[in-house]
This record gives C-alpha cells, structure tokens and sequence, in this order.
C-alpha cells in the first residue's frame, strides 16, 4: 500500500496522504518521499500503524437503502440454450 500511495500521489494526491498517514507516517514524511524510496521492504518491523478507515466513500444505491434484494441478472437466450444443451448430454 506505501508504494501504491506513491506511486498514485501525482494523480490523486489527497488519496494517497491518507493511505500513508494509515500506514503511520506524518504529512511532511508523504511530502518528503521519492520514487526511490518505494523499494520493497520499505515499511520497517513494528511500524505503529493507524486504525484502518475506507479510503473510499461506499456507494448506496435506492435499492439498498430500502432494504429491498438487488433484482436477479437476466440470462441471454444463448447462455439459456448452452445450459440446456450441456444438461442433455449430460443425461
């Protein structure tokens, strides 16, 4: 997650801080780091990390806000015909 913070810092930046203040850096370590420092291994032993919060808002349609199950997929008249056509052989 640090190296995705990094590397995503350029294009989203307000993102990529809070990944890292999670990850138990401050905001003048996100600030100071480079590319370079992205190595693997990065995030030393015992590193004191933040209690984990989304980093993304979730999305609530109308249908679950009301409690109501999300409607079933349609199959494809061609999905259909394979099934029945493989439960055929099949017997």
């Amino acid at each position: 997650m640090r190296i995705i913070a990094v590397a995503l810092s350029p294009v989203t930046p307000n993102l990529s801080l809070r990944i890292y203040r999670q990850l138990g850096y401050t905001d003048q370590q996100f600030h100071a780091v480079t590319w370079s420092d992205t190595k693997w291994g990065g995030l030393k032993g015992g590193q004191v990390t933040a209690p984990p919060n989304p980093v993304f808002a979730r999305i609530v349609t109308d249908t679950e806000a009301e409690g109501v199950p999300a409607p079933e997929k349609k199959v494809s008249k061609k999905k259909e015909k394979a099934a029945r056509n493989q439960s055929s052989i099949g017997a």
